[in-house]
This record gives structure tokens, C-alpha cells and sequence, in this order.
């Protein structure tokens, strides 16, 4: 797994910048910003043998870019390559890869971690089993966070009464392709596919 770390700016003469490299090579990670901060979390851990189970939150101090030594962990099992987005400050993630089991299986777990306090608190299960090989696609819109499913289904998370709800499906067209890349815009939702369709 690589450690290196890296930054880029559109507007510089040189775009990319690297930063210190991250005490720990791994991978599958998710990365969001906080309190000035980056944490880079979930990750597999190269150190940890054939244990994949990612629980390690690295901080990365933006102003000194420099990163702390000492590492948090969150406190539930919810798989890898689930889903993972920012709401409240706070990451929620899960409906991963079960890494207690042989094989790919999902998940339905899903949890909250908090950098503020590196709490970890257990949420709804997620309503169906994942089929993705990477990250879930997910967004936030109006204090509630969005994860888009195996078979198109969207399921809206609600953090006020911890439950998942079933939305419209995406329209199906398989000779498009699956959706794999979401982006916000002036309120609206903008989805690309396989096969270069937006």
C-alpha cells in the first residue's frame, strides 16, 4: 500500500504538491476535513497482516502539515469499501465488506464516528446488502445523507429519527452503465455512467 500524500491546486504554476507521507501505509480509506484538520480513516492497515478490518483515524493538521503520531480508532466493525460521507461534522460509514468473514460478503452495519470526541455510535442497519466491488456513491442534501445502491435503489438517511428510507430508484438503462461518480450543483444532483452518460 503507498503512504505518499498529496496536494493540488488548479490556480498554482505547479499543481501538485506532496505532503509528509502518512505514519502508515494503507488503503481503502476515506479522507474528510474537520476543525482544520484532515483524517484520513478506514483504512487497511499494511501492519496488520491478514487482519483487514479498518478501524485506524490518522490526523493530518493542516496549518502545520504535519501528522499526529498517535492514531484513533472507531469503535465498530462496519466493513470496507461500504459507504462513507460528512454530516454534522461527524463521518458516517458503513455496509461495507464484513472483514470478520472469508470472502466478499456485505455488511448491513453502518455507525457514526465523531472527530471531535473519536466516538463511535452504532445507527440503523443498512436496508439491503451491498453489491459494490468500491466506495459506495453517496451526497448530502438538507441535514440528511444519501447512498446510492446495488441496483440503483437511493436510500435517504435521516440522523433525527436514525432511519434509513427508500427513495425513487434511478431510472434503469443497462446499455448506459452503472453510475459511478456523483456531483452536486445549484441544488441538483448530477450523475455520470459507464459509459459517458450524464
Amino acid at each position: 500500500f503507498p503512504s505518499d500524500w498529496w496536494e493540488f491546486d488548479p490556480e498554482a504554476s505547479f499543481p501538485w504538491r506532496r505532503l509528509p507521507d502518512c505514519p502508515v501505509a494503507g488503503g481503502d480509506g476515506t479522507a474528510f476535513i474537520h476543525d482544520g484538520k484532515l483524517h484520513n480513516t478506514l483504512q487497511i492497515d499494511e501492519r496488520q497482516g491478514n487482519e483487514t478490518i479498518q478501524r485506524r483515524v490518522y490526523v493530518f493538521d493542516l496549518a502545520t502539515e504535519t501528522w499526529s503520531q498517535n492514531y484513533n480508532q472507531v469503535g465498530a466493525n462496519c466493513g470496507s469499501s461500504g459507504f462513507a460521507f460528512l454530516l454534522n461534522n461527524k463521518l458516517h460509514f458503513g455496509a461495507g465488506y464484513n472483514n470478520n468473514v472469508p470472502g466478499s460478503v456485505f455488511t448491513k452495519d453502518c455507525a457514526v464516528y465523531n472527530p471531535a470526541d473519536q466516538q463511535t455510535t452504532k445507527i440503523a442497519q443498512f436496508p439491503i446488502e451491498m453489491q459494490r466491488a468500491e466506495n459506495a456513491i453517496t451526497f448530502t442534501k438538507n441535514g440528511k445523507g444519501y447512498v446510492l445502491g446495488k441496483n440503483k435503489e437511493l436510500f435517504e438517511f435521516g440522523p433525527a429519527v436514525n432511519k434509513w428510507r427508500e427513495m425513487n430508484k434511478v431510472p434503469v438503462q443497462a446499455a448506459l452503465g452503472p453510475v459511478t461518480y456523483l456531483h452536486t450543483y445549484n441544488n441538483k444532483v448530477f450523475g455520470f455512467t459507464t459509459k459517458g452518460t450524464l
